[in-house]
Order: structure tokens, then C-alpha cells, then sequence
């Protein structure tokens, strides 16, 4: 990233969230690599994640939570300050996408994270949704297989489904 994107950036952080409404890749992209060109973005990044919407703060999260694991081996500092800096937050959107992009990196900013919480070993999507990401114990309507049944290759309780056909 240039010095003039960082300069612009500082100068008017806002104009972040305005270019990328939508959040995405790009977003992501520009919350990385400002965090790895200046880490003395990282406040700032922060303070927009209070101003925006569902898309940015999980484009935001996913960004700064890339830039911790990246971080973590070249600067550990960096990847501290980030989750210092984080870990006051309340926003559930920016905290599953941070979570999930730090994936087994231990964080005192995200209950779960690292082996404790709620969520068991980790907060990542998988330990969110449940195994798979599609829950435990769930049918498979299309082959009639559920959880643990022979038509499935997935553990579970052993309960299964069948098709059957209905005449009028």
C-alpha cells in the first residue's frame, strides 16, 4: 500500500466505510494491508467498526484478524496491540469474522478463542455452527440420510430419514 493511501486514510477514515458500503474482499484487503503498511492505523480501523454496517464490520474483521496471524510471526507487538485494541468491542459481526480469520490463534479479545468459552477449543466458524457448520443431527432430505446413517459420512446420534411416497 502506498504512503499517500495511508495519509488519506488518516485524514479522513470515514471514506473507507463510503468506498466499500457492500464491505468485501476489497475492504478486507484495504483493513490488511493498512494495518501492515502503519500499524498506527490499527485505532482508527477500530473506531469505525462502531459506524458500520453488518457487511463492513465483518469485511473489518476478517481484515484485522488476517493481519493478527500475519503479524503474529513477523511482529508479535503488532498482533497484540490489534487485540488490545479489539477487545473492549461488543460487535458480534466483527467478532465471528475476526475469529474465524485468526482461526487457532489464541486472543484474549474473543471468548472462545484459544481453548476457552463457550465455544470449546475455538470460536471459529466450526465451533459456531457446530461441527460441520450445518449442526449436529441434521437430515439429509435428499438421500434420506441423517446423522451417523449409512447414506452419511458425518458422526452424530444415529437418527435418519426416509423418503416415502404419498399416494393422493
Amino acid at each position: 500500500m502506498e504512503s499517500a493511501d495511508v495519509q488519506a486514510f488518516t485524514e479522513n477514515p470515514a471514506g473507507l466505510l463510503t468506498r466499500h458500503m457492500s464491505g468485501g474482499t476489497e475492504l478486507t484487503r484495504a483493513s490488511y494491508n493498512l494495518i501492515v503498511t502503519d500499524p498506527t492505523t490499527v485505532d482508527a480501523l477500530v473506531g469505525l467498526i462502531g459506524q458500520s454496517n453488518s457487511l463492513q464490520k465483518f469485511a473489518l474483521g476478517t481484515g484485522m484478524g488476517d493481519a493478527v496471524r500475519q503479524c503474529s510471526a513477523n511482529d508479535p507487538a503488532v498482533a497484540d496491540a490489534i487485540q488490545t485494541a479489539i477487545a473492549a468491542l461488543n460487535q458480534p459481526e466483527f467478532e465471528i469474522a475476526f475469529t474465524q480469520s485468526i482461526n487457532q490463534i489464541e486472543t484474549a479479545a474473543i471468548p472462545g478463542a484459544g481453548g476457552s468459552g463457550p465455544f470449546g477449543t475455538s470460536a471459529t466458524m466450526e465451533g459456531l455452527l457446530g461441527g460441520d457448520g450445518v449442526g449436529q443431527g441434521s437430515v439429509n432430505y435428499f438421500t434420506g440420510g441423517g446423522a451417523g446413517s449409512p447414506r452419511s459420512n458425518r458422526s452424530g446420534n444415529g437418527s435418519s430419514a426416509s423418503l416415502e411416497t404419498v399416494s393422493p
